[in-house]
């Protein structure tokens, strides 16, 4: 029962509160996730080709292979989606939302950039 209650909280949907996954958040939820899976695929892409993680957080874990690879997206999404729900539940709204949008225009960046360097590295051949 006390998980119920904590999933009820998490989600937002306790009395009194405003709903946390809004159309507008489960939209930039769903392309901050995929934008992790391909970030993920370009990631273990690179290490076949003989390239390295720069994330020294990130490292020990995508070396690890896909397991390891979907272990570190997770993490990452979740400490976005745990930061936006603690500003928005400590009442910065605003701020919630500028680190979904601001995290999600990053890594639309990386995405871009490590897109290219595997396309560059196939061309190479």
């Amino acid at each position: 029962m006390k998980y119920f209650l904590a999933l009820l909280l998490l989600a937002g949907v306790a009395r009194g509160q405003e709903r946390f996954f809004t159309r507008e958040m489960r939209l930039e939820t769903g392309v901050l996730i995929g934008q992790a899976a391909f970030d993920g695929y370009t990631t273990q892409e690179m290490f076949k080709k003989g390239l390295h993680e720069e994330d020294p957080l990130a490292r020990p874990l995508v070396t690890r292979g896909i397991g390891g690879q979907v272990a570190a997206s997770s993490l990452g999404v979740l400490s976005v989606l745990g930061t936006s729900y603690l500003l928005r539940r400590g009442g910065h709204p605003k701020t919630a939302r500028w680190v979904m949008r601001l995290t999600i225009g990053l890594e639309g960046a990386n995405c871009v950039r490590q897109g290219f360097l595997v396309w560059e590295r196939k061309n190479d051949r």
